[in-house]
């Protein structure tokens, strides 16, 4: 099973364990449903066997039991069947092989199986708690009693659910252990540093004490000075990494000054796609509050092109689906226009191994940002889109996502 596989069902996993699912009641005649729940479960139904159709078995299995999930209000005794079906796959699948016979049997409760069958018993436990309670004590499973806080909250209907950018200097991801290491205990001064550099024996320790320094301007909310001492550094990922962490304080220090000129300006310098796309979309959002409307479509446009010109991949992808959602915000019709540049941006992803250990991160196209958004101004236009996505997994994923959005809305109308 490739990684990225593997990731999408991580990713489709955790969705499931988030998902409220609805209070239970007695489903509805067909004739008496809305226009959208009935398009919303006609969808449903579809996608029980393109979802039967992707190669991967753990997605598979994950797609059925939250298409079972989302089913269940509506026709309980087929949900059940479903969810069944999912738990008899899971009891199907076979161990992989190891490696090394001699090495020791990886614990039950970090295997593929009962990770996927403690994900099913959830839902399940969502609308039959008895059921739930039954199959737990069957295969050892605890179910949880009340909201595990440590796991992220679902993103709202057309938010980026990104957190603020971490205004601690060594964040994750950021490579600068090597030049951080100092043998003086004492708080380090950016002039000093500066002067430390001056006088350094070798390009190394110079580099080093610079990045020091280009730090400490950081945590001094010093942004231009951060940038300028960072361009005396030589070239190396170190100082793309300084850079780019300026830039992106520098931006959201802006923003919340309502400094938009200023946010503009670092945002469309910062190399990181997801990064550029997430301060973009808040700009936008600061903009529509404002009711500066033909400012933010001049933004808009500036994020569009900007991220545009960008090289297809997992990171264009992802980062045109935060700008369609900002889109659609504003004008539906642009937000179709974006989504379609970001499935383009999809289908032509490298998505081979290489690719992904390059990335170094999953790669899980966020839908549900935009797709809400758009649902009710074109059903059809959406559904064509997200069929037209080549990868079976991600398409499912898509058209579970919409199915979600109208059955969510609608309930929120009644």
């Amino acid at each position: 099973m490739s990684p990225l596989i593997k990731t999408v069902c991580f990713s489709l996993l955790i969705s499931m364990l988030l998902v409220s699912a609805g209070a239970q009641s007695v489903p509805p005649k067909d004739d008496a449903l809305p226009l959208e729940q009935r398009r919303a479960l006609w969808l449903l139904d579809q996608l029980f066997e393109r979802a039967k159709a992707c190669d991967d078995e753990t997605f598979r299995i994950g797609a059925q039991a939250e298409l079972a999930d989302l089913l269940w209000k509506y026709d309980e005794a087929r949900a059940r069947a479903q969810f069944e079906e999912a738990l008899q796959a899971i009891d199907a699948i076979k161990p992989e092989p190891v490696d090394d016979p001699s090495d020791a049997p990886l614990l039950a409760e970090f295997g593929p199986q009962y990770q996927l069958r403690r994900g099913v018993v959830e839902l399940i436990a969502h609308h039959d708690a008895e059921w739930a309670r039954k199959l737990g004590d069957q295969t050892g499973i605890e179910l949880s009693t009340e909201s595990d806080s440590s796991q992220p909250e679902p993103a709202a209907a057309g938010q980026s659910g990104i957190r603020p950018p971490s205004t601690t200097p060594g964040s994750p991801g950021l490579p600068l252990k090597p030049f951080l290491a100092s043998r003086s205990v004492r708080p380090a001064n950016v002039q000093d540093l500066l002067s430390q550099a001056d006088t350094a024996r070798s390009p190394a320790e110079k580099d080093g004490l610079y990045a020091r320094a280009a730090v400490q301007a950081l945590v001094e909310n010093d942004f231009e000075w951060a940038l300028s001492i960072a361009g005396k550094i030589s070239p190396s990922p170190s100082r793309a990494s300084i850079e780019a962490m300026a830039r992106q304080r520098a931006a959201v220090a802006a923003l919340s000054k309502e400094d938009f000129v200023e946010a503009d300006r670092y945002a469309r310098d910062l190399p990181n796609l997801m990064q550029r796309a997430n301060v973009f979309d808040q700009l936008l959002r600061a903009l529509e509050k404002r009711k500066d409307i033909g400012r933010a479509a001049e933004v808009l446009a500036e994020a569009e092109q900007s991220l545009g010109k960008a090289e297809d991949g997992p990171a264009k992808a992802r980062a045109l689906l935060i700008i369609a959602g900002a889109a659609a915000r504003l004008d539906p019709l642009r937000g179709f226009e974006i989504l379609r540049s970001a499935v383009t941006a999809i289908n032509h992803a490298d998505l081979d191994e290489k690719s992904h250990e390059k990335s170094h991160d999953g790669y899980t196209p966020n839908f549900a940002q935009v797709l809400p958004l758009l649902v009710h101004a074109d059903f059809d236009r959406v559904l064509q889109l997200v069929q037209s996505i080549e990868r079976k997994e991600f398409s499912v994923l898509a058209q579970m996502a919409l199915c979600r959005a109208l059955l969510s809305q609608t309930r929120e109308k009644q």
